[in-house]
């Protein structure tokens, strides 16, 4: 059921539309039966990546009324769902995130297509690399032994120096990709989880020639994968002859809440995203998941800007994130009272059984709030935003964010529009976490600045 405060006639042909679909087909936002992930958006198993087919359902929606709409961020872009949805309609992108991998995996998927050099270079690394003899390791990094059996970290080794010999910096991302899908497989982590848990005996990785063998077959699926994103854009007419996208589009290591808008060089029409639901460090892991791969790849091949010591650890990457910082959080409770009544009022049901919980609630919060007061700010005028969230659990109790966010909105003069529950049978979200069950629906939040 859509619930609307439409205002504009283009808003309401949005709302007309959106129910057309929802009365069509009963459970039609699920997209259980369209959930594939096609072309590059396959490249990684990124945490909580976004269904395409919705967003890609909804930019066309909302775009097929704002004609005028030539310009999409995403301010956490993750492995870049809203990015390739948007260069499939020949829009504009910008998009930002704190986590290198994601970086990574937007630069890669944003091109160029170049087919003929990646059909020869990959043949020429995977020569190099079964060539390649040394056991020494290329890295070296706390818990390495832990996290990698010695054969690994030879295998891994040879990879790292084979990539390391690509003069195309596009090409050299893409194996750095690859590799990441590599190591999430053969290290000694589990991948049933986001977290950093050692494997059971049986499942680990102990041949070097398992390793070379796996990453021959990640490496020849995901040629294949840019290939098939290739004849997408080919066929819309959105590639220059070099494979180049004819649109523009601007990737950035940012922090949300730190946005220094003299660098923005215009205003967005459209804002579509899905930040996190809460806390890096006790809902999904983004830093820990993305933490092993990041040792073996050059944070400089990925983008000169990102800080050299920003996976120094662990949690390093998750302590940088939204609600990342517990400090001040009485503070930041209190400044955020005026700004939402049922922020207040979830607090307060909190703060006297679990102080812990209201801690971090205060803290993600707060930073959500910040990266909202700047997003509104690089909004062109009567530009709309889409909103996906999750009303994540703490403390035993579930938090009405989707209705935190649209307060914060209202409190910065963005006004709702329409308002729906979707199912998510197909996030790649876990069902429950050992605090309590996790969220199995999400909100979709349309809004006008």
């Amino acid at each position: 059921m859509i619930t609307s405060w439409a205002e504009t006639q283009i808003e309401r042909e949005i709302i007309a539309k959106l129910e057309q679909l929802s009365n069509g087909e009963n459970d039609y936002w699920s997209f259980r039966k369209s959930a594939q992930r096609h072309g590059v958006h396959g490249l990684i198993r990124y945490p909580a990546m976004m269904i395409p087919t919705m967003q890609a359902k909804l930019l066309e929606i909302t775009r097929g009324k704002r004609t005028d709409a030539l310009r999409v961020l995403d301010p956490f872009m993750g492995a870049g769902t809203m990015l390739t949805e948007a260069m499939e309609q020949g829009m504009n992108f910008s998009g930002f995130d704190i986590n290198p991998l994601a970086i990574l995996a937007c630069k890669v998927k944003a091109g160029p297509y170049s087919l003929t050099d990646i059909a020869e270079q990959t043949k020429y690394l995977l020569e190099r690399i079964h060539a390649d003899s040394r056991r020494y390791y290329e890295v070296h990094f706390a818990g390495q032994s832990k996290w990698f059996t010695k054969g690994a970290s030879i295998s891994l080794s040879r990879i790292r120096r084979a990539i390391q010999e690509i003069d195309d910096v596009w090409l050299r991302r893409f194996y750095w990709l690859s590799m990441a899908e590599l190591i999430r497989q053969c290290s000694n982590s589990r991948t049933s989880t986001y977290k950093l848990h050692i494997k059971l005996e049986g499942k680990i990785f102990t041949s070097m020639a398992s390793v070379l063998e796996l990453f021959t077959k990640i490496l020849n699926s995901n040629v294949e994968r840019v290939k098939a994103q290739y004849r997408i854009f080919q066929k819309s007419d959105l590639l220059e002859a070099n494979g180049s996208y004819r649109g523009h589009v601007e990737l950035k290591f940012q922090d949300v809440t730190k946005i220094n808008h003299g660098d923005i060089d215009a205003r967005f029409d459209l804002l579509f995203t899905s930040p996190p639901y809460g806390d890096n460090l006790t809902t999904i892991p983004y830093g820990q998941f993305s933490f092993l791969a990041l040792n073996w790849i050059p944070i400089e091949d990925i983008d000169t800007n990102i800080p050299l010591d920003i996976n120094k650890n662990t949690h390093s990457i998750d302590s940088a994130s939204m609600g990342g910082s517990l400090r001040d959080s009485p503070q930041k409770a209190g400044a955020l009272f005026s700004r939402s009544r049922t922020f207040k009022r979830f607090f307060c049901e909190l703060e006297n059984g679990n102080p812990s919980a209201t801690k971090r609630l205060s803290s993600f919060c707060f930073d959500l709030h910040k990266s909202i007061e700047s997003l509104s700010r690089l909004m062109a005028p009567q530009g709309h935003m889409v909103w996906t969230l999750g009303n994540r659990s703490i403390g035993g109790k579930r938090v009405p964010l989707d209705e935190i966010v649209s307060e914060f909105l209202d409190s910065y003069n963005v006004r709702r529009v329409a308002k729906f529950n979707r199912p998510i049978p197909c996030k790649r979200t876990p069902i429950r976490n050992n605090q309590s069950d996790t969220m199995q629906n999400e909100v979709v939040i349309i809004a006008r600045a």
